[in-house]
């Protein structure tokens, strides 16, 4: 079953705060998180990878683009009836 809602987080450097926002949405039904990272520095990637359901993006720097990253690339499930970049 598809999700019925997406999350897209994007995130630059936020090892301190990204897994306890994480935690908060892990036990959510029917909800697909994706994550996309700007190039963080810091411990982000090794906080993102506790959590295996989460799917995670890489890209340029830029909230913007961060923002708009998984759209053009397919990673937003087309199925999915809301959409909401954090």
């Amino acid at each position: 079953m598809s999700p019925r809602i997406s999350i897209i987080i994007p995130v630059l450097n936020e090892a301190a705060y990204v897994g306890r926002l994480l935690a908060s949405l892990d036990n959510e039904q029917d909800i697909e998180i994706i994550v996309v990272d700007g190039g963080s520095t810091d411990d982000t990637l090794t906080e993102l990878k506790r959590f295996p359901l989460l799917k995670i993006v890489n890209s340029s720097l830029g909230r913007g683009i961060q923002m708009n990253n998984p759209a053009p690339r397919g990673e937003v499930s087309e199925e999915c009836e809301l959409s909401i970049i954090m």
